[in-house]
């Protein structure tokens, strides 16, 4: 039904139904973009860190709201531009680090 999710568990192969998921997000990720609205810092930071493959280090409060809204595969440079512009923290990227900072 539109707003559920069939989810199976990797263990015992049970499948369980989740009703009121974020479509938006799901279908983003089908469309290949990144959707983030109003989440915490540490999950946005998380999946970057994973999809650009660097190492992530947060030096703020982890739950601090953020929003997302981009395509995959949009320059990591660009990304942080973007984030940056909230004015909440400073982001950058320093080798293999990818820093959140006061």
């Amino acid at each position: 039904s539109p707003g559920q999710q069939a989810v199976r568990d990797s263990v015992n192969q049970n499948i369980q139904i989740k009703d009121n998921i974020d479509v938006k997000a799901v279908m983003a990720w089908k469309n290949y973009q990144f959707d983030y609205r109003e989440v915490p810092i540490q999950d946005i930071i998380l999946e970057l860190g994973r999809w650009h493959k660097k190492r992530p280090v947060i030096l703020i409060e982890y739950n601090l709201p953020f929003s997302l809204i981009c395509d995959r595969n949009k320059p990591l440079s660009e990304v942080l531009i973007d984030l940056n512009k909230s004015g909440k923290a400073k982001f950058s990227e320093r080798g293999e680090y990818l820093y959140v900072e006061p």
